[in-house]
């Protein structure tokens, strides 16, 4: 996987910053998440290198200065075959969120599920895969070298009567979206697609912006983005 730091916001992510934040969540990747996951990737920082090039193969994020879709502080989508992500650096100071918990939080769902297919059906309802989205920003003080990380589901979470633990770092009691999370499931028979929504979760997270995993979930599926009903966790 790649992280690319275009010149445009080469004065809000230095270079040393950008490789700090790479080689934590390489730690989270190694020691954390790939133990319980049994997924891992090598993350190779080019920060904003004229002359490194990503790797044949490579997933690519995009550190940038403001999201391409407005209020998303971070997203990750296929341009063409390639995973792709990006975090927008200002956009997230200007929601005091640290840029690098939302740099975790991509890096950690497009290795556990690069082309968004994965889902897990639970009663009557298929879940989406998505590793972070259900305990989004639940834990300031899950911290790897002085960096702010996200935490995440287990696999456990997603397994119909299970027991826990459901999250990395313990911050749910039963098998819940978190305040600040989301969990996107279609019900079996009807095909209605809902979002489990905590009563904190970003107004970005209330709809299936077009760029987001969630809209090309229910697009593959012939259903359109603007039809997601939004339900309280």
């Amino acid at each position: 996987m790649s992280i690319l730091v275009p010149n445009g916001c080469i004065d809000l992510v230095s270079n040393a910053d950008g490789q700090k934040a790479c080689d934590a969540i390489q730690r989270q990747v190694a020691l954390d998440f790939a133990p319980k996951w049994l997924q891992s990737d090598v993350i190779h920082y080019i920060g904003d290198s004229q002359t490194e090039k990503p790797q044949s193969g490579d997933r690519i994020v995009r550190i940038v200065k403001l999201s391409s879709d407005a209020g998303t502080l971070g997203s990750h989508w296929l341009d063409g075959a390639v995973p792709t992500g990006e975090v927008g650096v200002q956009t997230c100071k200007d929601d005091n969120v640290k840029w690098q918990s939302c740099l975790s939080h991509e890096i950690l769902e497009m290795i556990g599920d690069p082309l968004a297919t994965l889902c897990y059906q639970v009663g009557n309802l298929i879940w989406a895969g998505e590793v972070s989205d259900r305990v989004e920003d639940s834990d300031p003080t899950y911290i790897i070298d002085d960096v702010p990380v996200e935490n995440f589901s287990l696999p456990s979470a997603f397994l119909e009567g299970s027991s826990g633990p459901w999250d990395f770092r313990g911050k749910c009691s039963s098998n819940i979206v978190l305040p600040n999370g989301y969990q996107l499931q279609v019900e079996l028979g009807s095909g209605q697609w809902t979002q489990v929504t905590g009563a904190l979760a970003r107004k970005s997270k209330r709809v299936a912006s077009e760029t987001s995993r969630r809209a090309a979930r229910m697009r593959r599926a012939g259903v359109k983005p603007s039809s997601l009903i939004v339900v309280p966790a």
